[in-house]
């Protein structure tokens, strides 16, 4: 979606974990846009990304700037992993 987009020459993507979140966060220097204006244009890609991340019990936060880029994190929440014992 950047490269589609953003006309951003360059994309930062950081994957982090700690405290039981995945975070992933991508950020463009690209056009940016106001999404108001993009409303109700067909577009599904943020809706989208939205969605997957709610049904995973996670969160999606974006900031947008006219001008200045995009960035959009992506939070889900990791279980501990269950011990299975075979013997």
């Amino acid at each position: 979606m950047v490269a589609k987009h953003s006309g951003a020459r360059h994309v930062a993507v950081a994957l982090s974990f700690r405290k039981r979140w995945l975070t992933l966060t991508v950020t463009d220097g690209g056009a940016g846009f106001d999404p108001d204006a993009v409303k109700g244009r067909g577009g599904l890609g943020l809706i989208g990304m939205e969605e997957r991340t709610r049904l995973v019990n996670g969160n999606a936060y974006h900031r947008f700037a006219s001008g200045s880029g995009t960035r959009t994190t992506l939070k889900i929440p990791i279980a501990p992993a269950k011990v299975i014992s075979l013997v």
